[in-house]
């Protein structure tokens, strides 16, 4: 894991004074004393400061899964609850393109209310998975330097609680720099088309699919024809899936009429690196 570290510096001055060494010197006949010279110290423009990393509390739910025995949904698609409670996390880093939560580096050291009552204790390495909400279901800034991260625990706070404290961090994964690769060839339905970077490319004559190791690796997708001339369609995200305990997640150009040549240009993250963020916020829970 890797640490951001701000190192700022300043200079200081300091006024020299010659040393004496002997006696005095015998004046000279006839000279004259000449005023010092006007200098100017040029004007020194500091450096812009790093841009706030911020964590806010976005949303809050608690809930008790007892509520369901009570009532029968007509909605057999209604989502259901999970029980415990559940904390929304806008996390913003405003110079940076984010990918993705690191769940390896990042660690709920604990949840409390103010009746003293533990939500979480921590439960060793790998304790990310039983509490954070990552990949497909993180949601992203447009810009791509903020993200709402969920955390939930399956216990509730104590009756007459009012206020929650939460203590921890997250690791996020944000890209090194951008890069702009291409791939262009026939269409053809089926099977893996190409590469861009760590991207695979699928697809056919009526679009293109790909799949990335992070939710929030690819930041724009172009497509073009034989000729060279734009091909319009629709980009969208289009969900996630796992092969041998390897995560990835897809995307989808449909384009707006079939073509039996295209060249792909995609805008993607490189060199990925972690960022620790601290958490420690309370937030009341309105009962």
């Amino acid at each position: 894991m890797k640490r951001l570290v701000i190192l700022l510096g300043f200079i200081a001055g300091c006024d020299a004074k010659p040393s004496k060494s002997g006696g005095d010197a015998p004046p000279v006949e006839g000279a004259k004393a000449q005023p010092a010279p006007d200098v100017k110290t040029p004007d020194v423009k500091a450096p812009d400061a790093p841009a706030k990393i911020t964590v806010k509390l976005a949303g809050l739910e608690v809930y008790n899964a007892e509520v369901e025995k009570l009532f029968v949904s007509d909605d057999p698609f209604a989502p259901k609850k999970r029980h415990g409670t559940m904390l929304y996390l806008w996390v913003s880093l405003p110079d940076q393109h984010i990918l993705n939560v690191d769940q390896d580096g990042s660690e709920l050291a604990s949840i409390v209310d103010d009746r003293g009552t533990e939500l979480y204790k921590p439960m060793g390495e790998k304790s990310a998975q039983k509490w954070l909400c990552a990949g497909k279901e993180l949601r992203f800034s447009p810009e791509g330097n903020s993200v709402m991260v969920q955390i939930h625990v399956p216990t509730l706070p104590t009756a007459g609680a009012k206020e929650l404290t939460v203590k921890g961090q997250l690791g996020i994964r944000v890209a090194g720099d951008l890069e702009v690769g291409s791939w262009e060839g026939a269409t053809k339905d089926g099977g893996v088309q190409g590469k861009i970077g760590p991207i695979k490319l699928f697809g056919g004559k009526g679009n293109m699919s790909f799949s990335a190791p992070d939710p929030n690796l690819i930041k724009q997708v172009s497509c073009f024809e034989k000729d060279g001339k734009p091909l319009k369609g629709t980009y969208r995200a289009s969900g996630s899936g796992s092969v041998g305990g390897v995560v990835s997640y897809d995307s989808n150009f449909t384009y707006s009429h079939p073509v039996d040549f295209v060249k792909v240009e995609v805008k993607y993250a490189k060199n990925v690196k972690s960022i620790v963020v601290p958490v420690q916020l309370s937030c009341s829970l309105g009962f």
